[in-house]
C-alpha cells in the first residue's frame, strides 16, 4: 500500500512498529494547517513564535554561487524541483478516508497521521567538503498527529544538479544527512516555531551534519521506472495526475542499509521511491530486517 499526504501521504504501517513508511502527500490545505507552501512562516500556528530582531528566514531556495557553472537545463531542473519541494505536507485526507472505512493504523491497514515540513536553508554548502559548492540545503522535519512536538524523523537534504551529455539524462542528486543529537535537540526545543529553525540550527552547521552513506536519491523530470514506480499506475493508489508531469526519484543504489531507530545494533534495509507534483508528494519507503528480510 502506498501512503498519501495532503500534500498526499500514504503510509503502510504504524510508525511505532516500523522503520520506514510509504506515503503520498499533498500540500496542507485543510482547516488544521493554513500554511501556504511558499509562505509557511506567515500563517497558521507558526505566528506564535517569539519575535526575533536578528533572524531573517529565506523561504525560497537559497541562491549559492556555482563553480563550475551548470548549464541552463540543469539549473532549471533544480529550480523547478525545489519550487515544489518546500512547505508543509500532510496526509490528513488519507487518514480521514481510512477512518471512514474503519481502517486503523498497524494491523488494521490504516495510516498514522503524518506531517512533513520542508524548510529551505540559506546556509551555504561551500563549507561542506563532500558537497558541490552549488548545492542547496533543506531541513526536513517529520512529525505525528499535526503536533510538531512529536518529531520522529529529522534530515538535512542537499540538492545539486548534475549535467549529462544527453539533456534528457540530467538529474538532481539529493544527499541525505541526519543531525547530531545536540543540533536535533535544539530544533526539538523550538519545534512549534518553524520561523526560528534556521537561526537555531545555524550555530551547529556544518559540523552537525552526519552523512547517510549510499542513500543518495536521483531525481528526473517525467521519467519513471515502470517496475519500481508501479504505484503510479497499479492498484487503488494509482496516480490521479499524469506521471509525465511529475519529478520521480530512486535511490541511486536499489537499497540502503541504515541503523535502526528503534532497536540498538539492529540494521534495516531501506528501499525508496518518490514522485513529486506541484501539489503532491508520494513516498514509497519500506524497511526490511537486514538478517531475515522480513518487514521491519
Amino acid at each position: 500500500m502506498t501512503l498519501s499526504f495532503s500534500l498526499i501521504l500514504y503510509f503502510l504501517v504504524n510508525i511505532y512498529s516500523t522503520e520506514a513508511f510509504s506515503s503520498k502527500f499533498i500540500p496542507s490545505r485543510h482547516n488544521i494547517h493554513q500554511q501556504d507552501r511558499h509562505r509557511i512562516y506567515q500563517s497558521g500556528n507558526y505566528n506564535q513564535c517569539p519575535p526575533s530582531s536578528s533572524s531573517t528566514v529565506n523561504t525560497s531556495p537559497p541562491s549559492i554561487s556555482t563553480a563550475p557553472e551548470i548549464n541552463a537545463s540543469a539549473k532549471n531542473l533544480l529550480d523547478d524541483l525545489l519550487s515544489y519541494f518546500q512547505g508543509d505536507f500532510d496526509n490528513y485526507h488519507q487518514v480521514l478516508h481510512d477512518r471512514q472505512n474503519s481502517r486503523l493504523p498497524g494491523d488494521g491497514g490504516g495510516h498514522e497521521h503524518f506531517h512533513c515540513t520542508l524548510l529551505p536553508l540559506s546556509s551555504s554548502s561551500s563549507s561542506i567538503p563532500s558537497l558541490p559548492v552549488d548545492s542547496r540545503l533543506l531541513l526536513a522535519v517529520y512529525y505525528l498527529n499535526a503536533d510538531p512536538s512529536i518529531i520522529f524523523r529529522m534530515r538535512v537534504y542537499a540538492f545539486a544538479a548534475e549535467d549529462k551529455d544527453d539533456e534528457r539524462d540530467t538529474v538532481v542528486r539529493t544527499r541525505l544527512f541526519h543531525l547530531t543529537p545536540d543540533a536535533e535537540g535544539a530544533i526539538r526545543k523550538s519545534s512549534h516555531c518553524v520561523a526560528s529553525w534556521e537561526e537555531v540550527l545555524g550555530p551547529y552547521l556544518p559540523s552537525c551534519l552526519v552523512s547517510l552513506p549510499r542513500c543518495d536519491i536521483l531525481w528526473r523530470r517525467g521519467a519513471y521506472d515502470p517496475v519500481r514506480h508501479d504505484y503510479l499506475i497499479n492498484g487503488e493508489n494509482a496516480s490521479p495526475a499524469p506521471p509525465a508531469e511529475a519529478f520521480h526519484a530512486l535511490l541511486e543504489h536499489s537499497s540502503a542499509v541504515v541503523n535502526s531507530l528503534v532497536t540498538v545494533g539492529k540494521k534495516i534495509i531501506v528501499k525508496d521511491e518518490l514522485s513529486l507534483w506541484e501539489n503532491e508528494l508520494w513516498i514509497n519507503d519500506r524497511g526490511f530486517d537486514y538478517e531475515t528480510g522480513e518487514w521491519a
